[in-house]
């Protein structure tokens, strides 16, 4: 009895699946990215079989119209390239070849050929170019599309909608500028090119199931799903999440799976139900297991002690005191859970002076040289980007600017703070203290 409430409570933490990126629906079966690997998933959610184990990452699998190929990007040699392999999991077959990023973009519908985007040809690497490739491998055809991110092919194969730009992953939200996506449409047969009718908000993710083509918009704040009536030329709003995003939707015949707080989701097409995907993947996990690492290699931040007798450096987010020659090297942070960096050595040699994220923001710490005490937090209430701090050369006072382009000097024994700015315009340029550590020389932008 206690062994099979062990396995349950095992079963049930695992059917909590996060982080699984990338869905394609076909049916009854989902294909995600998890860890760096293709997997496979009933799509009323179950446990999760493992389809490839290659060290090179796998991303955005999409399946043939029949479910039984799946085409995806891959760097098993280095360069991410297309490759398709059976549903079920097999050998992959790899079919691009150039040394510009090749990723599968959709398949066409007779299931033969697969729709795929390339920098290749783009001046300056800006823009993604569209080409089209044999499933059963051939040479690369180039498409009349030349400026083409997301997309879907019509049934018929004729029309694709697609996204011009390609801003799925940027980084900002709500933005409105000249590099916004909407959807355009081009009609390879007609020659004709026409756009849906769009505002400044994002139009990302065309999918195109019958006569409708589904996408995401965050018109309302949030990226939500829509369907848009090819024969009406209407579009209806689908979802109406306010907190998180929907991201990454793919659609079959039937369904749309997409991503949400970090699980996986469908939208059923006939019902208009939201369901979740409970997911149990049972892995290794070897992401998450401790490993030795040589730390030479990822160095970044290095200070030297005014003797000359240590290093003091930065690496993988951990701060260490390094013997210039032979002797102990020693752990100043040991903080697994935060981020260290712009470590400096006071010129006294007594004070070590760096900045830490363990608070959730940035803070400045300073710490004895010779760890005989624990370290101290000097300034509190940070909630912005810090750059480099530079000491005064007296050992008292440091300076630093932050992202908000205001240069501080900093009393290290109290941690008051003397602004001096904000810089009208980015920004501070170089800054340093006089020698007797009086007065300060700076630069900035007119």
């Amino acid at each position: 009895m206690i062994l099979t409430i062990l396995a349950a409570m095992t079963v049930g933490q695992a059917m909590d699946g996060r982080l699984m990126r990338f869905p394609d629906i076909h049916d009854d079966k989902i294909v995600f990215m998890y860890a760096g690997d293709l997997w496979h998933v009933p799509a009323e959610g179950g446990t999760a079989r493992k389809l490839t184990n290659d060290e090179g990452g796998e991303y955005l699998a999409k399946f043939s119209p029949d479910g039984q190929q799946i085409a995806f990007a891959a760097t098993y040699d280095g360069n991410m390239d297309v490759y398709v392999m059976p549903a079920t999991g097999g050998e992959p077959k790899r079919l691009t070849y150039h040394n510009s990023l090749d990723i599968p973009v959709d398949w066409m519908p007779d299931g033969k050929t697969i729709l795929f985007r390339s920098l290749r040809n783009s001046p300056f690497g800006r823009y993604l170019s569209y080409y089209t490739v044999p499933a059963a491998g051939g040479t690369e055809e180039e498409h009349p599309i030349q400026e083409g991110g997301l997309g879907s092919a019509s049934p018929d194969g004729k029309t694709v909608a697609y996204n011009r730009m390609s801003t799925e992953n940027a980084a900002w939200k709500g933005y409105r500028g000249g590099n916004q996506s909407f959807i355009s449409f081009y009609d390879t047969v007609a020659n004709r090119y026409w756009e849906m009718e769009h505002d400044r908000s994002a139009y990302l993710w065309p999918m195109w199931v019958g006569n409708n083509v589904y996408y995401a918009n965050d018109r309302d704040g949030r990226l939500n799903l829509y369907s848009y009536d090819m024969r009406s030329k209407r579009s209806t709003k689908l979802t109406s999440y306010t907190d998180l995003d929907i991201k990454w939707p793919s659609a079959g015949k039937d369904k749309i799976v997409f991503e949400r707080d970090a699980k996986l989701w469908t939208y059923d097409i006939a019902s208009k139900k939201v369901s979740p995907v409970p997911v149990a993947i049972f892995s290794d996990l070897e992401a998450r297991r401790p490993v030795h690492r040589e730390l030479g290699a990822f160095t970044s931040d290095i200070t030297i002690s005014p003797s000359g007798s240590r290093v003091a450096v930065e690496a993988r987010g951990e701060l260490f005191s390094v013997p210039a020659k032979e002797g102990i090297t020693y752990n100043i942070s040991n903080t697994p859970g935060a981020r260290e960096r712009y470590l400096t050595w006071s010129p006294d040699g007594k004070w070590l002076l760096y900045a830490s994220d363990k608070t959730g923001e940035y803070e400045w710490y300073v710490r004895k040289s010779d760890l005989s005490e624990p370290e101290r937090r000097v300034t509190s209430g940070g909630n912005n980007f810090y750059e480099a701090a530079t000491w005064s050369p007296d050992s008292k006072s440091f300076l630093f600017r932050d992202s908000r382009n205001t240069l501080y000097i900093v009393d290290a024994d109290t941690g008051a703070q003397t602004p001096i700015g904000p810089a009208e315009y980015p920004a501070y340029g170089d800054a340093v203290w006089s020698p007797d550590s009086k007065w300060l020389a700076y630069t900035k932008t007119d």
